[in-house]
């Protein structure tokens, strides 16, 4: 039983922190060319790989990227370890997730033309959610215990006497992020309306459609970890409260980084002799030998 219990609350927070990781090494190289013999400086299609954080000026994206990917992976780390005080265990988290969420909303944002009214509702569907987040999160803190042994032999800390009610917490989120989904949704059909050309090539074009799918793709992932974390949290016994903590943590530092990846390949412009390379490299030049008539 008491193994059991171990692998319950130790193995699967492992797995989160795994997937941070994963996806940190396979998207190094679009943030900094580490070395050429490591690294292939092109893609499988010959083309030329470019550093997309980096080397770009400090705005910031460039800086909400690095603070979701460097400390949300550390911190996804460290909690996995159970060193982390239960009083500030929530915390980090919800400032990532806030985080990913800001950069959502500039690129709402921009889909609707800098709209002042857009910018002004979500800024403020965005600060209550912050504050019913924080409320609860306290309000559970303050009316739960805490031990650093649940198992005789097995250091970890949990929470004790948590409410089965704690669930809440993730309705705030989900009512948020079904908002930001929604904007995004309605801006693509509007792009669809509006967008009368049979071809349509233009970076524009690219870059809007990158904006919604990343929107609804953020969404869907978000979605489906928050819901399956909420109906654990409401219909399980406390043990199983540090089971599912760790994904919607690590589904948003994946998640969020991948936003503005997505979005700075989007971005970036195709160095234009790459075609002209490309030629030069399948069809090199031959010697033309002119023979006499």
């Amino acid at each position: 039983m008491a193994s059991g219990a171990i692998l319950l609350n130790i193995c699967p927070p492992v797995v989160p922190s795994a997937l941070m990781v994963y996806d940190y090494l396979i998207s190094i190289d679009r943030e900094v060319l580490v070395s050429r013999s490591i690294l292939s400086s092109t893609t499988p299609d010959n083309t030329p790989k470019v550093e997309y954080i980096w080397k770009r000026p400090r705005t910031t994206t460039t800086i909400l990227y690095l603070i979701v990917r460097y400390f949300g992976t550390v911190y996804g780390l460290i909690n996995t370890t159970g060193q982390v005080f239960l009083g500030v265990q929530g915390w980090p988290s919800c400032g990532v997730m806030w985080l990913v969420q800001a950069i959502l909303q500039l690129r709402l944002y921009v889909l609707y033309d800098r709209s002042r009214r857009v910018l002004l509702f979500m800024g403020f569907v965005y600060v209550a959610e912050i504050l019913a987040m924080a409320v609860i999160l306290v309000t559970a803190n303050l009316t739960s215990g805490s031990t650093n042994e649940p198992i005789p032999g097995l250091k970890l800390c949990t929470n004790t006497g948590l409410s089965n009610s704690f669930y809440i917490f993730w309705l705030p989120v989900l009512s948020f992020e079904c908002i930001l989904c929604s904007l995004a949704v309605w801006a693509g059909v509007r792009r669809s309306r509006n967008d009368t050309s049979p071809i349509s090539v233009s970076n524009k074009i690219r870059l809007l459609d990158v904006l919604i799918k990343g929107n609804v793709g953020y969404f869907l992932v978000i979605f489906l970890v928050s819901v399956v974390t909420a109906v654990m949290w409401g219909t399980l016994s406390e043990e199983w409260i540090e089971v599912p903590e760790g994904f919607p943590h690590a589904g948003t530092v994946i998640a969020g980084c991948r936003l503005i990846l997505h979005i700075r390949d989007a971005t970036t412009p195709v160095p234009e002799d790459t075609f002209l390379e490309s030629l030069a490299f399948e069809y090199p030049m031959q010697p033309i030998s002119v023979t006499s008539a």
